[in-house]
């Protein structure tokens, strides 16, 4: 009911039932939880430039583009 009224900018029913398990069980913040894994690194810089590079030549390979950008693979 909720979706029909406000389209995209709503949660979904099941999405609304997980907030609210968390929020019961003693949840106060909505901000995500740090999680594991690796973290972003890398800059709109690096990636605009990284971008560009794989514009003017599609076969080179991750390593290539790595050290012409002077970043981790």
């Amino acid at each position: 009911m909720l979706q029909q009224a406000y389209g995209d900018q709503c949660l979904s029913r099941t999405r609304c039932h997980e907030w609210f398990t968390r929020f019961k069980s003693g949840r106060m913040s909505v901000v995500d939880e740090p999680r594991s894994g690796c973290p972003s690194t890398s800059t709109d810089a690096e990636v605009m430039q990284v971008n560009e590079i794989v514009r003017v030549n599609r076969r080179l390979t991750v390593q290539e583009i790595a050290e012409e950008c002077n970043i981790s693979i």
